[in-house]
């Protein structure tokens, strides 16, 4: 098997080389990190947007029945 020398030279270009692809990886992962917490924080403000629209149904509804129970406990009461 033989063996190639390194010069000084060629071992600082493939730093470089080295260096700017994890320069490039590290502004990539960044910049998904970014978006990845942005859609987070999107997704987030819209299930408190429907959990909200879901408490006031719920309260609506719920009022509803209480006047209907408290109607006929009128109607009934008013027959006996």
């Amino acid at each position: 098997m033989m063996a190639e020398l390194a010069t000084k030279a060629d071992l600082m270009a493939t730093r470089s080389d080295v260096l700017a692809t994890v320069l490039a990886t590290e502004q990539r992962l960044q910049t998904s990190i970014t978006d990845v917490q942005t859609d987070l924080r999107m997704t987030k403000q819209e299930l408190e947007n429907r959990i909200d629209t879901l408490s006031l149904r719920l309260t609506v509804r719920l009022g509803t029945i209480v006047v209907a129970g408290l109607g006929a406990l009128a109607a009934i009461l008013k027959l006996a």
